[in-house]
C-alpha cells in the first residue's frame, strides 16, 4: 500500500501521523495475522522507539472503523486479521502458519437455531481448524 493511502487511513481513524504509526500500520498490513509483539520487535527494528500503549492505542482505533478484527488463535495471544469478512483459519500445529479458509458458514447450521438457545444477537463466531501444512509434512 502506498504512503499517502495509508496516511489517509490513519488520519480516518482519528490518529496523529506519527513514524510509529505510520510503521505500525504498514506492518499490519503486510503481515495479517500479527500479534502486539509480533508487531512491536518489527516497528522498534525501523523506529528508534515504540510503546506498547501506542502500538495498543492504534490498533483499537483501526478496529473501531473495521479495518481489523481481533482473533485469538492459541491461548494467550490476540492476532489482528484485516479480513473482516467472515472467514474460517487452518493453522499449522507444526510451524504455526495461519491460512484463511473460506467455506460457507452457515452450511450446517443457521443462526434461528443458535436464536432458538435464548440468544436475540449473535455477534460472530470463531472457529479454527488445525493440521500440519505441505511444507512440513514434506518434513517428516
Amino acid at each position: 500500500m502506498k504512503e499517502n493511502e495509508v496516511r489517509e487511513i490513519l488520519k480516518n481513524s482519528d490518529l496523529k501521523i506519527t513514524p510509529q504509526r505510520l510503521e505500525i500500520l504498514n506492518y499490519i498490513l503486510s503481515n495479517n495475522h500479527a500479534s502486539a509483539q509480533e508487531i512491536r520487535e518489527h516497528v522498534s527494528k525501523k523506529v528508534s522507539s515504540v510503546s506498547f500503549s501506542t502500538i495498543y492505542y492504534t490498533i483499537d482505533k483501526l478496529i473501531d472503523t473495521g479495518m481489523i478484527i481481533p482473533i485469538t488463535l492459541e491461548p494467550g495471544v490476540v492476532r489482528y486479521d484485516t479480513n473482516p469478512d467472515p472467514h474460517y483459519h487452518i493453522i499449522c500445529i507444526k510451524c504455526g502458519k495461519i491460512t484463511e479458509v473460506h467455506i460457507d458458514p452457515f452450511e450446517k447450521f443457521s443462526l434461528e437455531e443458535l436464536k432458538k438457545n435464548g440468544f436475540e444477537d449473535i455477534l460472530g463466531f470463531e472457529i479454527h481448524f488445525f493440521g500440519i501444512c505441505k511444507k512440513c509434512s514434506k518434513k517428516v
